[in-house]
């Protein structure tokens, strides 16, 4: 799955004094899957381990971040987002709600908002990518099977977008209100409701 990657924190350092500089970063990107949360008709993490992956920790929407607590697909993804000078981290996920409401999205996967690489962190042996980030709810975001068929995508957790296919999803995106704040009050809601246990370190 490609979740540990653990690096000493000189070398995360510098890995990106190399790589990183924000004035050369092509307007393409990558997919970073995460697991939803059941309870939440809004596309948060599963902060109570209700899909038994884990209490997950990532996106860290709350420090406008991926991998910032917890690494998963570190080497594949979030150092390649670094190395190739990326801009965009799109997230998505499985729409796990059983509202009557979420009916025609549950079992449904969708691009749900994107973090601009503005920066690189060094963590506890791996890198962290942070800056503006943009969630939207579920009716607003773009369905997955539109980059890839529906028949194909069930198992896709990183993807690279081409310049012209990130530009479409941040098109669509970009059209709908930022829902980030409503989101992380939504994961305060849940944090607040679950039981005291080791946190999973896969995102």
């Amino acid at each position: 799955m490609g979740c540990k990657s653990s690096m000493p924190a000189a070398y995360a350092e510098d890995m990106i004094k190399k790589y990183f500089d924000p004035r050369d970063l092509k307007p393409s990107g990558r997919l970073q899957f995460f697991f939803h949360s059941p309870s939440s008709t809004l596309p948060v993490r599963d902060v109570c381990n209700e899909q038994g992956s884990g209490h997950k920790t990532e996106p860290q929407l709350e420090q406008n971040a991926e991998n910032y607590f917890s690494e998963c697909y570190q080497k594949a993804n979030i150092q390649g987002l670094l190395k190739n000078r990326e801009k965009y981290l799109f997230l998505f996920t499985t729409c796990k709600s059983k509202e009557d409401r979420m009916e025609r999205h549950f079992g449904e996967r969708y691009i749900v908002g994107y973090i601009c690489a503005d920066r690189f962190l060094p963590r506890r042996g791996f890198i962290a990518v942070q800056g503006k980030t943009k969630i939207v709810a579920f009716q607003d975001a773009y369905p997955l099977e539109r980059l890839v068929p529906s028949a194909s995508n069930r198992h896709i957790r990183v993807r690279k977008l081409s310049v012209e296919e990130a530009k479409k999803v941040l098109a669509h995106l970009r059209r709908a209100p930022d829902i980030r704040d409503k989101c992380i009050r939504e994961l305060n809601r849940l944090k607040a409701d679950r039981p005291r246990m080791r946190t999973k370190k896969c995102g």
